[in-house]
């Protein structure tokens, strides 16, 4: 059994490349991996700074327009096989109604996952 580490659960995404994420002052492809109330992981084409602030735009179809969001990337981690990084980061600054938006988004993801997975372990 893993132990969470974490104060607050994060709700991964099931298909990352459905929340597009793009800098709101700079250049920039990557995606949203998981969120929860306080933090997420993001995927990056290019190096993000370690203990630097950016601010984000999460683009979620079924939300009317993009998540603004700004962040603190607290670890960078090379993923050399898929040619990207994965970050950490602690969110500073998320409207709370869409954040409550999103992570009900992600959880509804997370729910239809598990329910696919124990309808194929039946």
């Amino acid at each position: 059994m893993i132990l969470e580490k974490r104060k607050n659960p994060r709700f991964g995404c099931s298909n990352p490349k459905n929340y597009p994420l793009g800098f709101k002052t700079q250049e920039g492809a990557g995606c949203l991996h998981d969120l929860s109330r306080q933090g997420m992981a993001i995927e990056f084409s290019h190096h993000l700074e370690k203990d630097k602030d950016y601010k984000f735009e999460i683009w979620v179809s079924t939300l009317e327009r993009p998540v603004s969001c700004e962040a603190r990337v607290l670890w960078v981690r090379s993923q050399p096989e898929r040619g990207n990084y994965l970050c950490g980061a602690k969110i500073l600054q998320m409207d709370p109604a869409t954040k409550i938006d999103l992570l009900g988004i992600l959880y509804q993801d997370w729910k239809q996952k598990a329910l696919t997975r124990s309808q194929y372990n039946t």
